[in-house]
């Protein structure tokens, strides 16, 4: 075993100051070989004890009721394991010494810590394990300040099902298809699946989703402060093979909140002749509506290479949208690059199909292309920056509705308020609340849509006054550079069923971004049918006062902040014209002298000194005098509470 480098230092320094005697020299070689043998000691016994601690997990036994701990760290597995359910505590590791695939059945609970993270992992990076594979479980399982790494076969997998995924790092795993992060979800009343906090950095496809492949059929998904960083599809670019989505493919609704999306690439060679190869979305590839906010998109690469007489495509370097809506709000996309023979490719956006909008974004730097292509003809370019892109030539193809931006070209583009300056932005930072951010003397500042609506909000990092600046850091959606601005999380609303005459009272609970307001809306007796707002209706409670049939129907709320709004599911009326309820009223029998008076009292607690509320007064004229009391004691339609309890007594003379 080899000695610690700082002690063979100091045995260095030992020798160099050794003293001619001879009997000094001997001490000192003897201090040097006492040290090293002791460190040489002490790391046998940490390998013992290392040795000692490792959990081997048996094969062929489900793994049920268990949790992994530090004190059985790392836990070894070579073979195929099922977990039915499982915890995993702070700073375990999981160790693959095979391709063992790691599938849960029931549920996972992986919780780590930013301080102690749990690892999944193989012994040997040239051995690939198979990956953690959920395959439709029930809601619950979570993966929290995990890392996973060095899977053969997608880091995670998920079929028909939605896992909580949190503040994870996923980093050099490969697969066919989708290497960080593979989901298949195919049947519908799935909630979202949502990816909060996480980094996909290194992980490579074959052909799709070089980190990420989401099928979603009819579910969504969303992605909150997740970082896209250096992934790849068909990295080893293979000849006869297209790529899509270097950093996510996506097929179905997404929703990017604050992510930042760089420096990944998808590859694409045309080998034969006559052969046609694409490659499309070196950052995104999306077929569904998405929306993307506060997002930073640089240094992605869609490249497709020709070695024979055929057709090779490399289109949106940044996003590649091939159905549905894209909508794009204070993102910066810049320094992305296509790089294919044949046609217009969009250097930072390709759109193929529906409409899109760009507002309040900064595109600058991007390359070898028009910046943003549209092939249908139905983009909207508002309050936004378009500058610098493909070498000083043609910015936009296909736009048709500019306005409020500055454009690069020899004239201002038709539409309001456009211009065609220098914007004066700063550099590229690793912060984006100032990448690219224009400067203080910009012309861009204050140049805006002067609607109110668009206003800027925070300062920094907007510049100048309240009117809206030009570009991702002007407007109210420049308040989420530094946090993301979710829309409101709107409650259910409760359905009613009460009689003509009555109140009826919807209220809501929304929870979001400040400040919240609030629009009340009638659907008629159709939930489906069109919305009417009711006139004032504008706090969290809606109260309809002295109902009538006019008033059946279907309700709902629209909550809004000022970066989006939401729309509750609609609560139904209904008001009968008359009500019947059955209900249990106490009867009291007093006997006694005819000719007395008597008074009748109730009292709602017995104690030491109870309170008694008098009810009436009565001179009895038959020697039994029955008493019906209108409270009643119970409400058999169990549509209103039950009233308090009541204890009674009856004392002789006229009540107090």
């Amino acid at each position: 075993m080899n000695a610690d480098p700082t002690i063979q230092t100091a045995a260095l320094k030992l020798r160099r100051h050794a003293v001619t005697r001879k009997n000094r020299a001997e001490i000192s070689y003897s201090v040097q070989w006492v040290v090293i043998t002791l460190v040489m000691l002490l790391g046998i016994l940490l390998l013992s004890q290392s040795a000692r601690a490792a959990t081997v997990v048996p094969c062929g036994v489900p793994i049920e009721e268990e949790e992994w701990t530090p004190a059985g760290s790392p836990y070894l597995i070579t073979c195929d394991v099922q977990v039915d359910s499982l915890s995993i505590r702070p700073g375990v590791t999981i160790l693959f010494q095979s391709n063992a695939n790691f599938r849960v059945t029931g549920f996972l609970h992986a919780n780590g810590s930013a301080a102690n993270r749990i690892h999944f992992t193989s012994t040997n990076p040239a051995v690939k394990w198979q990956g953690i594979f959920f395959q439709e479980v029930a809601p619950g399982s979570v993966l929290e300040h995990c890392v996973v790494e060095e899977s053969g076969n997608s880091g995670v997998r998920a079929v028909d099902c939605v896992v909580d995924i949190r503040n994870c790092l996923f980093r050099n795993n490969m697969g066919s298809r989708g290497g960080g992060l593979q989901i298949n979800n195919s049947i519908a009343g799935l909630s979202p699946f949502r990816i909060v906090g996480c980094t996909f950095t290194n992980n490579s496809a074959n052909d799709v989703g070089g980190a990420i492949e989401a099928l979603m059929g009819t579910g969504s998904l969303k992605l909150v402060g997740c970082h896209l960083i250096g992934n790849r599809a068909n990295p080893s670019n293979n000849g006869g093979t297209d790529s899509y989505g270097a950093g996510i493919y996506v097929e179905g609704d997404s929703e990017f909140l604050n992510c930042a999306i760089a420096n990944n690439r998808c590859d694409s060679f045309m080998i034969a002749s006559l052969e046609t190869r694409v490659s499309l979305g070196g950052g995104v590839f999306t077929l569904g509506n998405a929306l993307f906010k506060n997002c930073v998109f640089t240094n992605n690469i869609a490249s497709s290479t020709r070695g024979g007489f055929g057709h090779n495509y490399a289109r949106g370097a940044a996003i590649y949208s091939g159905a549905g809506s894209l909508t794009n709000i204070n993102c910066t996309i810049a320094y992305n690059n296509t790089s294919g023979e044949d046609g217009v490719n969009g250097g930072a956006v390709f759109i193929g199909a529906g409409p899109a909008t760009f507002l309040n974004c900064t595109i600058v730097n991007n390359e070898s292309d028009i910046a943003i292509l549209d092939i249908p003809g139905n983009t909207t370019v508002h309050n936004s920056l378009v500058y610098f892109n493909n070498s000083g030539g043609e910015q936009l193809a296909g736009v048709t509705n500019i306005n409020y931006s500055n454009v690069e070209g020899a004239t201002p583009l038709p539409g309001q308020g456009n211009k065609n300056v220098g914007p004066s932005i700063g550099p590229l930072t690793t912060n984006p609340a100032t990448c690219l951010r224009i400067l203080f003397s910009s012309q861009c500042v204050d140049m805006g849509d002067p609607n109110p609506i668009y206003n800027d909000l925070c300062f920094p990092p907007s510049r100048g006054t309240a009117r809206n600046d030009m570009g991702a850091h002007g407007g109210p959606g420049a308040c989420c550079w530094d946090a993301p601005c979710d829309c409101p999380i709107v409650g259910e609303l409760q359905s009613q069923a009460i009689c003509a005459g009555m109140n009826a009272t919807f209220c809501v609970t929304a929870t979001g971004a400040a400040p919240l307001s609030y629009q009340w809306r009638y659907h008629g007796i159709n939930p489906a049918g069109p919305l009417v707002d009711i006139a004032g209706a504008t706090t969290p409670c809606l109260t309809l006062s002295n109902v009538s049939t006019n008033h059946i129907g279907f309700y709902s709320v629209r909550v809004s902040n000022p970066f989006c709004s939401a729309e509750s599911h609609p609560a139904q009326l209904l008001v009968y014209a008359a009500c019947l309820s059955l209900d249990l009223y106490p009867g009291l029998s007093i006997s006694g002298q005819v000719g007395r008076s008597y008074c009748i009292q109730y009292t709602t607690a017995l104690s030491t000194n109870p309170v008694w509320t008098s009810l009436t007064n009565f001179t009895l004229a038959t020697p039994k005098y029955f008493y019906l009391d209108p409270q009643p004691a119970r409400n058999c339609d169990n549509t209103q509470a039950t009233p308090p309890r009541r204890f009674y007594r009856v004392i002789e003379g006229n009540c107090p």
